[in-house]
């Protein structure tokens, strides 16, 4: 005879209930830990991640998490910064984006106007009516560089340049670059004291460009060959650090009141990273600054798998039936 006395049934519920508890107090932890931030970098060492001990000469600085967003470091990131040529990365995404949506040709030739002309600082001459396709266009701004280049990419899309910096505006907004005003399309700040963004920002607006695959093509490219009236010229990429392998971009900036600019984008060891420096001494010093920040983030930071969605976490026995969890 089976005893089933109130007894015996109030501690077979009891023991029931404590193992629905522990159980759901475990899959709480694990949604926690994984389910809020999977993508989650962890430091290898017992150094916090903003690490003062890091010495840069630059103003500001940032390192972003490319995957997830996650600022890993940071230096006076929300601080309004004068971008220099980085402005570029912007201005050349909402040419490719309009490009590619309402044309969907690159090699379609367009004429430089006489506001598109002039060396302004750049390293070869536009002259009033030479003919280029627009993807020279764009390389020639990535690359090398050329200031008259995304204006001319400008009057291309917009007609003008005022119409188009507001494209330029717009899309940094819808991004998330909310601190960001652009009153150009080259950086070129002499006359433009309001033309800032933040390197917080401009870590936000690289990470849109990188997911653009012609954006990514031309500015990891080293040398390349762009045509000018059918007449070919070399543009080297201003970028040097593109000589490190695990380096695939961004884009550099030099002004005077910006000081020496670079964004990045790099990947080692499947830890992807966005880091901005501006307003450092030197070219040579924001290079320094940031292989020093570089070095530090692919020292200590790390993908570090805690659990395996193929195997099994915990097994709980809860009478006629077992409960796996992975």
């Amino acid at each position: 005879m089976i005893n089933t006395s109130p007894s015996v049934l109030v501690h077979k519920n009891l023991k029931a209930c404590c193992i629905f508890v522990y159980l759901l107090i475990f899959l709480i932890l694990f949604s926690v830990l994984f389910f809020i931030n999977p993508d989650k970098v962890y430091c290898d060492s017992d150094d916090a991640l903003y690490d003062d001990e890091i010495d840069i000469v630059a103003e500001s600085a940032v390192i972003v998490n490319y995957e997830t967003g996650n600022i890993l470091w940071e230096k006076n990131s929300s601080k309004l910064m004068y971008p220099a040529s980085t402005t570029k990365m912007l201005s050349s995404i909402v040419a490719i984006e309009y490009i590619e949506e309402n044309i969907g040709n690159f090699d379609e030739i367009t004429g430089i106007s006489k506001n598109a002309s002039g060396r302004n600082h750049s390293a070869f001459k536009f002259r009033t009516g030479d003919k280029i396709n627009l993807m020279d266009l764009l390389k020639a701004a990535l690359i090398s560089s050329h200031n008259n280049a995304p204006v001319a990419l400008a009057e291309y899309v917009s007609g003008n340049e005022e119409d188009f910096v507001k494209l330029m505006n717009i899309k940094a907004k819808e991004i998330g670059a909310e601190n960001s005003f652009f009153q150009n399309t080259n950086g070129l700040d002499d006359d433009l004291s309001d033309h800032k963004s933040t390197a917080a920002d401009l870590a936000i607006i690289a990470s849109y460009c990188m997911k653009n695959k012609l954006f990514r093509e031309i500015v990891n490219t080293r040398e390349d060959t762009i045509k000018i009236n059918d007449k070919e010229t070399e543009i080297t990429n201003t970028n040097k650090l593109l000589d490190y392998d695990y380096i695939k971009g961004i884009k550099t900036g030099n002004t005077i009141s910006a000081g020496s600019c670079i964004v990045i984008y790099s990947k080692k060891e499947n830890l992807k990273l966005i880091t901005v420096i501006l307003n450092s001494s030197s070219q040579h010093e924001r290079d320094k600054d940031a292989l020093k920040l570089l070095d530090w983030a692919y020292d200590n930071l790390k993908y570090v798998k805690i659990i395996d969605s193929e195997q099994v976490a915990v097994t709980v026995d809860i009478g006629e039936q077992t409960m796996l969890s992975a």
